[in-house]
C-alpha cells in the first residue's frame, strides 16, 4: 500500500499490516520497573520518620532495587507509588518518598485510615538518583505497619515519554 493511498483513505486498524523496513516511533518500554512488598510487620515510633524495609521483590526488571531503595539506571520520568496499611486508625500519619535526601509527602491525614496510598512522578538522572519510602505517625505511642503483601507495597516504573 503506497503512502498516498494511506493518506487518501481511512486505515482499518483491525487489518494486518506487513511492514518491510524499520518502523520507528511506535511504543516504548516502561523499564526499569520494580514492585516490592513486606512479609513482616514494622514498628513506627511516635513522631519519627521511619524508612520502610522491604523483604519480597515481586518485580525488579533491571536489578535496580536493593537495600530498600530503587536506583534507576535509565534517565527519565518515573511513576513512584506507595501503599501502606497500618494496624490501627487513631493517629496522624504521613506517607513519604525520598528522592536522594529530599522528602516528598504523598499522604497526610489527621484521622488515619487503615489503608493509605500515594503516588508522584519524579525525574531520575540514571546515574545516581535513588528512591526510598517511609512513614511518620504522631499517635503518642508505637504503631505497626501491616505485613500483608496485598496492602503494603512500594513500586515504580519508567514512563514512556
Amino acid at each position: 500500500m503506497s503512502i498516498t493511498k494511506i493518506q487518501s483513505e481511512s486505515v482499518n486498524l483491525a487489518d494486518n499490516f506487513a511492514f518491510t523496513g524499520t518502523v520507528t516511533g511506535a511504543g516504548g518500554v516502561n523499564t526499569p520497573a520494580f514492585y516490592v512488598t513486606k512479609n513482616s510487620t514494622q514498628t513506627i515510633s511516635n513522631s519519627t520518620h521511619t524508612e520502610l524495609t522491604w523483604q519480597t521483590e515481586v518485580l525488579d526488571t533491571d536489578s535496580n532495587f536493593a537495600s530498600n531503595r530503587f536506583t534507576p539506571t535509565t534517565a527519565g520520568y518515573y511513576q513512584i507509588s506507595l501503599s501502606v496499611r497500618m494496624d490501627s486508625t487513631d493517629t496522624e500519619t504521613q506517607l513519604w518518598i525520598k528522592k536522594n535526601t529530599s522528602q516528598y509527602t504523598l499522604y497526610d491525614e489527621v484521622n488515619l485510615q487503615w489503608q493509605m496510598n500515594g503516588s508522584r512522578i519524579f525525574y531520575a538522572n540514571g546515574t545516581g538518583d535513588y528512591f526510598t519510602a517511609g512513614v511518620w505517625q504522631g499517635s503518642g505511642s508505637d504503631k505497626t505497619v501491616n505485613s500483608s503483601d496485598q496492602h503494603t507495597a512500594f513500586q515504580g516504573f519508567k514512563i514512556i515519554t
